[in-house]
């Protein structure tokens, strides 16, 4: 299976409309129906990376 990870969209707002209708994009892809609209992948349900502080705690070597 060929993966490259540019190919895709960059979501710039947190919610669109369907249907005139006002819905988080998370709740879009957790959506077993409205996924398909931004996904082919299916249901997505944690649709964002996990808070980390694996670069900011990176001290520089004395």
């Amino acid at each position: 299976m060929y993966v490259y990870y540019s190919h895709g969209i960059r979501l710039i707002s947190k919610s669109a409309f369907i249907n005139g209708k006002s819905i988080l994009i998370d709740n879009i892809l957790k959506n077993g129906k409205l996924s398909t609209l931004l996904s082919s992948e299916g249901v997505i349900s944690i649709p964002n990376y996990l808070e980390s502080d694996i670069f900011t705690t990176i001290q520089k070597r004395h």
